[in-house]
C-alpha cells in the first residue's frame, strides 16, 4: 500500500490507503494531518523515521476505514532543525493546507518556534520529544517523558548501583540543564552529591580538556546531557581517554536507542530508561515492529521518537472519532483525558496537562541493538506540573 507524503518543494507521488479501502471511506475530501520532521540541517538522520512511522499508522488508518469514513493524507514539511523554518512550516500546514493537527519535531526550539503557530490556528500539536515540559497552552499535547518521568526511578537506581558523587554535562541549551537540575533535586534527598557541572557548546568536538577536568574531580558516575554529534564524540573520546574505566558513565539521551548505530561498542551493556524498545512483549509492539522492519528495514533498533510519532498519529483518529468533528476546539476536547492501547503499553493524555502518562521502564543494552526490559516502573506522572 503507497502514501501520498507531501514534503514541502517535493510531492512523493504515492497516496497511502487509497487502494482496496471501502466505498465509504473513500467518500469526501482527505483528511490532512500534518508531520514536521528534520529532513535536512541537524539531526535530519531523524526525518525519516517520523516520516516512516506516520506513513506507516496513516496506512493503518486507511485500511480500517480512514477518519469519519475519509481517507487520511499525511502532509511531511521539513522543519530544517532550524526555529524560522519550523514556524513556516507548520504555518503552511496549518493555514495553507488546512492540516487538521500537528504532529512532529524533534528540539524544544522548534517545538517552541511552532507552538505559536498551533496556537493562533486553533489545531492541535502533538510534540513527540522528550523534553522539559512547554507550559500550559490548550492546543499543544506532549507525548515525549518529562525529565520527572524519566529521572524519578532511574536516580534512586544510579545512587544505588553506580555511586553518590556525580559530575555533570550539558549542551548549553534549555533541555540538558532542565535534565541536570531534575537530577540534581532527586539527588539530595538520597544522600548524593554534585561535584562539577558544566555546559558546552553545540557543535563542540574537542573534549579532551573537559575530561581532564571531569577525571581530576574524581566523581563515581559521569553523568551527561549531550546531544547530537557531540554525544557521540564525548563518549568516543571518553573511551579512548579511558575515563569508562574509572568511573561510570551514565549518557542521557546518548545511550537512547536513537543513538545506538554511533556508538554501539560503547552503548551496549549499558542502562537507560524510556518508554519504548522494540524489545516490549504485547500484541501490539509485535505487529508495529514486524511491519516496520518489513517496510523500512532499519539496520539498528526502532527508536523512541518513531513509536511516538506513530502513536500521535493513531491519537489524532481516536480523538476525531470521540469526538465526532475535526474540529480544532473539539479535537482538543477529545484529546483531553484520552486513554488508549500502545505499542508501549497504554497511554492517557492527562486532561489538564495535557502531558502523557505512559508507562517508563529500565533497559539494559544487549548486543545487536537489543534494548531488554530489566524493571517496568509502570505509568509515571509528572505532579510538578500544575495547570489551571
Amino acid at each position: 500500500m503507497s502514501a501520498k507524503a507531501c514534503v514541502r518543494g517535493l510531492c512523493v507521488a504515492v497516496l497511502l490507503g487509497l487502494l482496496g479501502l471501502p466505498q465509504g471511506a473513500r467518500a469526501g475530501e482527505p483528511v490532512k494531518v500534518g508531520l514536521l520532521a528534520p529532513m535536512s540541517g541537524l539531526s535530519s538522520h531523524f526525518g525519516p523515521i517520523l516520516r516512516n512511522s506516520a506513513e506507516l499508522a496513516v496506512e493503518e488508518i486507511n485500511a480500517a476505514g480512514g477518519i469519519l469514513g475519509r481517507p487520511v493524507q499525511l502532509l511531511v514539511e521539513d522543519d530544517k532543525f532550524s526555529t524560522a523554518p519550523a514556524a513556516e512550516a507548520a504555518k503552511n500546514l496549518l493555514v495553507n493546507e488546512q492540516a487538521v493537527a500537528l504532529v512532529g519535531t524533534i528540539s524544544s526550539a522548534t517545538t517552541n518556534a511552532v507552538i505559536p503557530v498551533a496556537t493562533r490556528a486553533k489545531r492541535p500539536f502533538l510534540y513527540v520529544i522528550q523534553g522539559e515540559y512547554k507550559g500550559c497552552n490548550p492546543y499543544i499535547f506532549a507525548l515525549g517523558p518529562t525529565p520527572y518521568q524519566q529521572m524519578k526511578f532511574f536516580v534512586p537506581w544510579m545512587v544505588k548501583n553506580q555511586g553518590k558523587s556525580f559530575y555533570m554535562l550539558g549542551s548549553d541549551y534549555v533541555f540538558p540543564r532542565e535534565m541536570n537540575g531534575q537530577v540534581k533535586r532527586f539527588l539530595e534527598p538520597l544522600g548524593a552529591k554534585v561535584i562539577g557541572e558544566e555546559y558546552l557548546a553545540l557543535g563542540t568536538k574537542d573534549f579532551s580538556t573537559v575530561l581532564t577536568r571531569v577525571e581530576s574531580h574524581r566523581p563515581e558516575v559521569l553523568f551527561s546531557v549531550l546531544v547530537g554529534s557531540d554525544a557521540f564524540a564525548l563518549l568516543k573520546q571518553a573511551h579512548e581517554f579511558g575515563l569508562d574505566k574509572k568511573m561510570r558513565i551514565v549518557a542521557y539521551p546518548g545511550y537512547n536507542s536513537a543513538y545506538y548505530m554511533g556508538a554501539k561498542e560503547i552503548v551496549e551493556g549499558k542502562h537507560i530508561v524510556m518508554v519504548y524498545s522494540d524489545e516490549l512483549d504485547n500484541p501490539l509492539n509485535k505487529r508495529f515492529v514486524q511491519r516496520y522492519r518489513e517496510k523500512y528495514k532499519p539496520a539498528g533498533p526502532i527508536v523512541e521518537t518513531a513509536y511516538s510519532t506513530y502513536t500521535g498519529v493513531h491519537l489524532v483518529k481516536a480523538a476525531a472519532e470521540k469526538a465526532g468533528s475535526l474540529d480544532g476546539d473539539k479535537l482538543v476536547k477529545a484529546l483531553e483525558g484520552l486513554s488508549m492501547d500502545s505499542p508501549a503499553g497504554r497511554i492517557t493524555i492527562d486532561p489538564k496537562t495535557h502531558l502523557a502518562t505512559q508507562y517508563m521502564y529500565l533497559f539494559r543494552v544487549e548486543p545487536g541493538g537489543r534494548y531488554r526490559v530489566v524493571e517496568n516502573f509502570g505509568p509515571v506522572e509528572d505532579p510538578q506540573i500544575k495547570c489551571p
